[in-house]
């Protein structure tokens, strides 16, 4: 995790008006695609937290409520992580690509309101 939070200490310390703007340009989509990397990764972490049950060793009562704590976020927002994070557990291959960039967080939240609404569609078998 320090090579992660070395990067973005590195980026936040770029100058900017160093760019030419096809370069700043595609930084905004690097980093957007890097985001959504590290949002699969978190899904990812959340939804082993979920299947691991740790959150009763620090004494929560629910992954979403220690996402919560742990995560300092609000209620509705973890408990919609740890939604997603169980979503992605039915699609495999939705998370490889997720994992890898090739899917946008927006389009994963869509895919796992579908699952919700839908859960025997995407049932795995």
């Amino acid at each position: 995790m320090s090579a992660i939070s070395s990067f973005v200490h590195e980026l936040a310390n770029e100058d900017l008006s160093r760019l030419d703007d096809r370069s700043l340009e595609q930084d905004v989509v690097d980093v957007s695609r890097l985001i959504d990397m590290l949002s699969a990764q978190l899904m990812v972490r959340i939804a082993e937290v979920d299947r691991r049950k740790t959150f009763a060793f620090d004494g929560f009562l629910s992954t979403q409520a220690w996402v919560a704590s742990a995560c300092d976020m609000g209620a509705g927002n973890a408990r919609r992580k740890v939604a997603v994070a169980q979503a992605l557990e039915t699609m495999p291959e939705t998370t490889t690509r997720f994992s890898a960039g090739d899917i946008s967080n927006d389009k994963v939240l869509i895919l796992a309101d579908a699952v919700d609404a839908y859960p025997d569609r995407f049932a795995i078998d």
